[in-house]
């Protein structure tokens, strides 16, 4: 189904089951971050801890990304 389908679909609804549909999919968008969050925060104590990362100052990283 396209992205048009649906929001045309989701147009033909009555308003307050597309406000119940906005709540549903902005909660599990807000898990689905917190998950990445989550997965990233894991792979970077991962990579620390197997000497990937070394440890450094706020300006020493933004020094960093800012190379990038």
């Amino acid at each position: 189904m396209t992205f048009d389908k649906v929001l045309t679909e989701i147009m033909k609804m009555e308003i307050e089951a597309k406000e119940t549909l906005m709540e549903i999919v902005h909660h599990r968008l807000v898990e689905e971050k917190r998950e990445r969050i989550f997965s990233n925060a894991k792979k970077a104590k991962a990579d620390f801890v197997n000497g990937k990362l070394k440890p450094m100052t706020i300006t020493e990283a933004k020094k960093h990304l800012n190379s990038l």
